[in-house]
């Protein structure tokens, strides 16, 4: 039987994969971003807004309130549309705003390793990620 060779990435390779990568990481930290610009601001109470940006405990205390409203709205027989969508909303929001911190974790790790393989490449590497200008 033949093993199967583990193919390693040269560092030149590695710099290319990080590059690749990093642009993959933002591009879809902006698509989160501008996800959360659509929802902006979530107005739960005249003294509270929830934006993309609050914190874990804002975003909890908002959810009690709504909860707590909704239910209100339900024994008062008051229709709770509009309590519902602000609920979904903040929820929305905060499950952004997680997964823009992940993303942001990432880039962060990326752009590290990025600056690690850089120091490692030799001039002749670094001569070949250079482009030749092309006639257009």
């Amino acid at each position: 039987m033949k093993a199967k060779a583990k193919k390693t990435l040269t560092k030149l390779e590695a710099y290319k994969q990080v590059v690749n990568d990093i642009e993959f990481a933002k591009s879809e930290l902006e698509d989160l971003l501008e996800e959360s610009k659509d929802i902006g601001r979530v107005e739960i109470t005249t003294n509270l807004d929830i934006y993309i940006n609050s914190s874990e405990k804002q975003f909890l205390f908002a959810i009690g309130v709504l909860k707590s409203n909704i239910d209100a709205c339900k024994e008062l027989g008051v229709d709770p549309t509009d309590l519902r969508e602000k609920f979904d909303s903040v929820k929305e929001l905060f499950q952004l705003s997680k997964e823009i911190s992940q993303w942001q974790e990432y880039v962060k790790e990326l752009d590290s390793y990025h600056n690690e393989v850089k120091r490692l490449l030799t001039d002749d590497d670094k001569f070949a990620l250079l482009e030749y200008p092309s006639k257009k």
